[in-house]
């Protein structure tokens, strides 16, 4: 079974009926079945979301078994990391737009992560997306951002317009 196709469609419904807030019947959570729902949750970027919700649950016979709850709340701390890395890097380049009085808006994920949730890692993003004013300042903006070491990287396709692409290598 691949996880969040159609013949797993089980797993999308479990997922949704705990993000509702529903006290989902449990039958026996296997551990094939805890990864595949974990794993699909990560597909979804829900994970964390997922986490909290069943943090969220009574206790006793309601509460999610033990394993899918160990799993999911390691699930959470991975996504919070990640999070964390993310949110260090958008830091660090807002801090260069602003060095170099670069206007921008950060649009999208992680706008949202830090605008609409509680928590940042609540929202999975796994990038930072920026509007800037011109071509000359992305181009000045890129400039800053491969001097401290990022890499620029062509964008191409039919439907892509100005877009700059930067990348810094993590290990």
């Amino acid at each position: 079974m691949s996880p969040c196709t159609d013949a797993a469609i089980d797993l999308r419904i479990l997922l949704a009926s705990i993000l509702a807030g529903a006290r989902p019947f449990w039958s026996a959570a296997t551990t094939e079945v805890t990864h595949e729902l974990v794993k699909c949750a990560h597909q979804e970027g829900v994970a964390a979301l997922v986490d909290k919700r069943l943090r969220e649950l009574p206790t006793g016979d309601l509460a999610a078994p033990l394993e899918v709850r160990q799993a999911f709340s390691a699930a959470a701390r991975s996504e919070a990391i990640s999070s964390m890395l993310l949110q260090s890097e958008a830091l660090r380049v807002l801090s260069l737009m602003a060095e170099a009085d670069i206007p921008g808006l950060l649009l999208k994920g992680s706008a949202l992560a830090y605008w609409a949730y509680p928590q940042p890692h609540l929202r999975a993003c796994s990038d930072v997306d920026l509007l800037l004013p011109s071509r000359e300042a992305a181009e000045q903006l890129s400039d800053r951002l491969t001097a401290s070491g990022f890499e620029r990287s062509e964008t191409s396709g039919e439907l892509v317009a100005y877009e700059l692409l930067c990348r810094r290598p993590v290990s």
